[in-house]
């Protein structure tokens, strides 16, 4: 399942069904059964284990507040959130590059993209893991962890902003499922099975010996005695699309093409242009036809892109890329013409 951690949507909701099922059928709060997360981004699992979540009103939350956005872009993701952004008193965004929230903001600060420098990530089976620098840093840039560090201290409060490994340790000796853990374990290794070529680069799956580390699953709640609990989530009221409208769908195409794709040519000369998808029946009622160039509209989002057509798809239904120059972050009654 996925869910965004900047305000309540229907995956959200769509999470916390699947968590319910699991429970009617007695699939929860035992080992090997649960939910396994899909989320978009490499460490959103980690967020969501340091107590990051979603809240309910986004727009209230943030008016007046001074908002300090990290490696995101929801102005340019999503025009309900660029709204709630207007609300804010203050806007400070730390990236890698330029973004439609960047434009926005009152303060940017350069950080270290993560071939820069070296931490950590839980994926979404919950391991812990090391990753490592692989080119040297540019300019005046800085880790993530270190920029937080250098604000802190102009309020008042002192961070550990020197070392990834320390900042680590510190977090797991926070964390109660975390306290084991260190930045040495996660850098063990040890014999994976099977053992496929290795030294042979023309050898399909897991070519290189991992040198690196394997990383430390985190314990299930189960496992560790603990109680397992559904929160409780906003029921959203079904989309109901009037006459001349569809339920635009987003779906993920295997490059984001975001500001780190559209500057490197080429990448983005591979990734092809955006295209929609909805059923031959639902484009012959619009009188449509595959190839065509359409104009989606939602919300005041409007974008273009190339028409295909699925026979797999449901009628009513016009699946939508994200990141490819639309802002769609969730489904929602659209116009397509």
């Amino acid at each position: 399942y996925g869910s965004e951690g900047l305000g309540l949507n229907g995956t959200s909701t769509l999470a916390s069904e699947c968590a319910e099922l699991l429970k009617e059928t007695d699939h929860i709060g035992r080992p090997n059964n649960g939910l396994i997360g899909v989320w978009q981004r490499a460490n959103d699992q980690g967020a969501w284990e340091v107590g990051f979540r979603p809240v309910p009103d986004l727009e209230k939350a943030l008016k007046g507040k001074a908002v300090y956005i990290v490696g995101a872009d929801p102005v340019g993701d999503d025009p309900i959130l660029a709204k709630a952004l207007k609300g804010a008193k203050f806007v400070a965004v730390q990236d890698i590059l330029e973004t439609a929230t960047t434009e926005i903001a009152d303060v940017v600060f350069p950080a270290q993209a993560y071939t820069e420098r070296e931490g950590t990530y839980i994926s979404g089976e919950r391991r812990v893991q090391r990753f490592y620098p692989a080119v040297p840093s540019k300019g005046d840039s800085k880790p993530d962890f270190a920029i937080t560090s250098l604000v802190a201290k102009q309020m008042g409060v002192i961070l550990e902003g020197s070392s990834a490994s320390v900042v680590f340790d510190i977090l797991a000796n926070s964390i109660d499922g975390m306290v084991d853990l260190s930045y040495e374990k996660l850098a063990e290794v040890h014999g994976q099975w099977p053992i496929v070529g290795r030294g042979d680069v023309y050898y399909g799956g897991t070519t290189y010996e991992n040198t690196q580390g394997l990383g430390i699953q985190l314990l299930p709640m189960a496992q560790a005695g603990g109680t397992v609990r559904i929160s409780k989530v906003r029921k959203e009221a079904a989309l109901r699309p009037k006459e001349k409208e569809l339920i635009a769908v987003p779906v993920t195409k295997l490059y984001d093409r975001g500001v780190t794709i559209n500057p490197a040519q080429l990448l983005n000369e591979r990734v092809g242009e955006a295209t929609v998808a909805m059923h031959p029946t639902t484009a012959k009622k619009m009188e449509l036809e595959a190839g065509a160039q359409v104009k989606i509209s939602f919300e005041g989002v409007n974008g273009e892109a190339l028409l295909k057509l699925d026979d797999t798809i449901s009628t009513g239904v016009v699946l939508v890329p994200r990141s490819m120059g639309i802002a769609i972050r969730e489904p929602v009654t659209a116009k397509v013409k």
